[in-house]
């Protein structure tokens, strides 16, 4: 491309100068040749006129055409001119070259009948005698009262034609040297335009590229340099354009992908051109999605005809949905259509939020409160109950007035109970107590537990044991006490009469273990995660018997947690469960 550049400079140049050099050629041979011409014309005319004064005196003296012929000779004999002495008939009365008796009739020749006319007669021809192109100039010659003869002089044109070629040659010579100057001046010339023309190609290439901070150098104070200086503060202030956008684009996208709220950019052929992380989580999306249509990627009827309306032409919507998949979540959508021009012109922007923990916990709340009403309203009634059955008159039977007050208490303080641990729950979810962990020998707390409830399980007829290895975990003794308490506690009212409870204390990788195992009916699998739900029973009758409400399970899973452990459950129905609490070694 750049020696193109300068091979076109260069013949340009000298296409410039060989036309000029030829032009001149052609005006010089053409001025020469009817220079060369002209002065032959008037020489042969002085050669005639002087030979047509010498007839004239010889015909004065009496010279008949006999002396007029050799006369002739002698006039041509010393001269490279041909004469020709011609009658008025035609006839070749003498030629200084020529027999004229073997010279047909000349009447017929222009210059010839020219000059018998009376006129000057110019003409050039091949001559079928001399067997040369000559140039002929015939004049008329006044004898006597006869008429004109015509005395015509002659010369070949060879010497013009050497003339010409002569000049020819002198001019190729000069339109070489001139050609290969003008050469080397156009091919200097050529590369000292085209160096600041590559220069700046290669600049416009680089900044194509996205290169800007590239620089045209070596401007000279010219057109091509004002053209140079444009293009460098071109680069210059495209250099802080970009510099500008890709800060503008790295901030949107910072912000685009830690949103979480989740957008999709939905373009006029309805294919997906952007998703956010909060997007592809809510919507189970891979990374790269390619051109996948909005319907591939939202996978909710509801939702994708409301962005085919926008589309349409739609300006924008509000709306709830549920996704079938993944996971059934519930979204607040907001769906507004791009105005204005340009590629994104028309597209439809989608924004999620994902309230589906909102509606769980709304859910929940509602679940709560029934919960709470109904384990509340249970002992209040019966307190009400048998405070109107005494004070009705009960009261003056005392055996049957003190079994209505001992029922009465027992109701208060299963009413105090739940109380207490709702309230226990609460300060536990919402970190209300500061945990203190420290060192503590988590077989030694398990056997201290065991003891606390040792009565309860000989009063029910069941074993309870303690083993395994010492193990000193961080914890809050009063949370590790609760959470034991609870589990044992769970565990002694799920075993039936006959049964065992044991408690084993061993570490692993993962830290300090302790295992509760009962012998009683066992967890089914899908109740497995909700034991530690609040209010979750799964035994009713046989909760109501025993006291509990269902909220000893959920103090041991936020007790442990808050002390940094885990807590889980494993069982089959009918082959008795396990709970197992992981804590950090000290």
């Amino acid at each position: 491309m750049r020696r193109g550049l300068r091979l076109k400079f260069s013949l340009s140049f000298l296409a410039l100068v060989l036309g000029t050099t030829v032009t001149i050629a052609l005006v010089l041979s053409f001025t020469l040749h009817r220079s060369q011409l002209r002065l032959l014309i008037d020489s042969l005319q002085a050669q005639a006129s002087l030979a047509a004064v010498s007839i004239r005196e010889a015909v004065d003296n009496g010279a008949g055409p006999e002396e007029l012929g050799a006369l002739i000779k002698a006039l041509g004999a010393d001269t490279t001119t041909r004469l020709t002495l011609i009658a008025v008939d035609g006839t070749v009365l003498g030629d200084s070259w020529e027999d004229p008796r073997a010279m047909d009739n000349h009447a017929a020749r222009p210059e010839v009948s020219e000059a018998l006319a009376g006129r000057i007669g110019i003409s050039s021809r091949h001559s079928v005698t001399t067997g040369q192109t000559m140039l002929y100039v015939a004049k008329p010659v006044a004898i006597g009262t006869g008429g004109p003869v015509a005395i015509r002089a002659a010369r070949t044109k060879d010497w013009v034609d050497r003339s010409l070629a002569s000049l020819w040659r002198l001019l190729a010579g000069a339109a070489f040297l001139g050609t290969l100057v003008a050469g080397m001046a156009g091919l200097a010339q050529a590369v000292r335009l085209a160096r600041p023309l590559e220069d700046m190609t290669g600049a416009a290439t680089a900044m194509a590229g996205g290169d800007y901070s590239v620089r045209v150098p070596a401007l000279d104070a010219d057109e091509l340099g004002d053209l140079g200086r444009s293009i460098n503060t071109l680069a210059q202030s495209l250099g802080g354009k970009h510099t500008e956008l890709t800060e503008a684009r790295l901030i949107l996208e910072a912000v685009l992908e830690n949103m979480t709220a989740g957008v999709l950019l939905v373009d006029r052929q309805g294919r997906v051109l952007l998703a956010n992380r909060a997007a592809r989580d809510i919507l189970g999306l891979p990374s790269a999605l390619g051109s996948k249509g909005h319907w591939e990627v939202i996978r909710d009827a509801a939702l994708s005809q409301a962005v085919d309306r926008l589309l349409a032409g739609g300006t924008g919507e509000q709306l709830s949905v549920t996704l079938a998949r993944p996971g059934g979540r519930s979204l607040d959508t907001r769906l507004a259509r791009i105005g204005g021009e340009g590629r994104v012109a028309g597209a439809v922007v989608v924004v999620f939020h994902d309230v589906t923990q909102a509606r769980r916990l709304e859910q929940w709340r509602r679940d709560l409160v029934a919960d709470v009403s109904h384990e509340l309203k249970t002992p209040v009634t019966a307190i009400k109950g048998y405070a109107e059955t005494l004070l009705a008159g009960a009261a003056e039977d005392g055996t049957v007035a003190r079994d209505f007050l001992e029922t009465m208490d027992a109701e208060a303080a299963r009413l105090v109970k739940l109380v207490d641990d709702l309230l226990e729950l609460a300060a536990l979810e919402a970190r209300a107590h500061a945990v203190e962990l420290e060192p503590v020998d988590l077989l030694q707390a398990a056997g201290e537990a065991a003891e606390r409830w040792r009565l309860r399980a000989v009063a029910g007829g069941l074993g309870l044991s303690v083993a395994g290895e010492a193990v000193t975990v961080l914890a809050d003794r009063r949370l590790l006490d609760r959470a034991l308490g609870n589990l044992l506690d769970n565990a002694l009212k799920c075993t039936p009469a006959g049964g065992r409870v044991d408690v084993s204390v061993w570490t692993d990788a993962a830290g300090g273990r302790l295992a509760v195992v009962d012998t009683g009916p066992g967890i089914p699998p899908d109740m497995l995660e909700r034991v530690f739900v609040r209010f979750t029973r799964l035994d009713p009758a046989r909760s109501r018997r025993t006291g509990g409400v269902g909220l000893g399970l959920a103090i041991v899973k936020h007790s442990v947690e808050a002390m940094g452990g885990r807590v889980w459950a494993a069982s089959g129905e009918g082959r008795g469960a396990t709970f197992h609490v992981v804590l950090r070694l000290a």
